[in-house]
């Protein structure tokens, strides 16, 4: 049935085996979601004719291979997720360039290689980007201040490296932010403190260094991760004074007060 629209299944349906190359031929398929069940192999190339997809989505299976670089060829996509699956190489971005309508991106969790695809900071429309636990190895590229509407950044456990961009402090929308377990250097921007919205901040596990920065603006602030860094300073101005109650997590190098100074941490290391 080539008027067939949607493809869902959910998590453990027990789906198994490949995908099959004939689903190329869905030419006003708009949705396709296979979540958590039991795909194997790798996308087919002949994916990259369902120029109507508005959601792809194969989070949480056993595909691998290379991300096909047609995938991104339908300008109506809102949504790619291909995360936690084995895909390997370089994931090619041709075409994405005319993704207008992109709001969410997430490979998180294979054994891509290559930098930071610069390309995704032309997609305003973005909302949320998660590129963690991969293999990628880049600065973060000064262009990601016009991302305005990104509300996650997720670059957990990679080789990203460089100092952590001003520029972040631009993405006034940013609810999440993750940088752990990289290989950032240099100080923490005072630009963060910009980011009013912000909810979690992860630094934990970079080669940060200098004094950390008044922060007390970051009210609705829940989470701070900021252990096996160099950071020194105070944290207590920024979020141990009186009426500070959304702190649920809050770890810093701070036994016996060194080289962090923090009344109200809830794990000091």
């Amino acid at each position: 049935n080539n008027s067939l629209k949607e493809i869902s299944f959910g998590e453990r349906s027990n789906i198994q085996g490949i995908i099959i190359t004939e689903l190329g031929l869905l030419s006003d398929l708009e949705v396709f979601k296979v979540e958590a069940n039991g795909l194997k192999g790798t996308i087919p190339t002949e994916l990259g004719s369902l120029t109507k997809l508005r959601e792809f989505s194969l989070r949480q299976n056993s595909l691998g291979g290379e991300i096909p670089g047609n995938l991104l060829s339908s300008t109506d996509l809102e949504v790619l997720d291909l995360s936690q699956n084995n895909f390997q190489g370089l994931f090619k971005v041709d075409g994405i360039i005319e993704m207008t309508k992109l709001r969410t991106i997430r490979i998180a969790i294979n054994d891509i290689v290559g930098t930071f695809p610069i390309e995704l900071t032309n997609l305003t429309t973005l909302e949320i980007i998660d590129l963690s636990t991969t293999l990628m190895s880049s600065p973060i590229p000064t262009e990601i201040g016009q991302l305005e509407n990104l509300q996650e950044l997720r670059l957990s456990g990679n080789s990203f490296n460089g100092t952590i961009p001003t520029e972040l402090g631009q993405l006034t929308d940013l609810l999440y932010l993750y940088l752990d377990s990289n290989g950032f250097k240099g100080t923490i921007p005072t630009e963060l403190s910009q980011l009013l919205k912000l909810q979690e901040l992860f630094l934990n596990g970079n080669k940060l260094t200098g004094t950390f920065p008044n922060l007390e603006s970051l009210r609705k602030l829940s989470k701070l991760e900021l252990t096996t860094t160099d950071v020194t300073g105070d944290l207590d101005p920024s979020f141990c004074y009186p009426g500070r109650t959304n702190l649920v997590l809050l770890r810093a190098m701070c036994i016996d007060n060194f080289p962090i100074s923090c009344s109200c941490c809830t794990l000091c290391l």
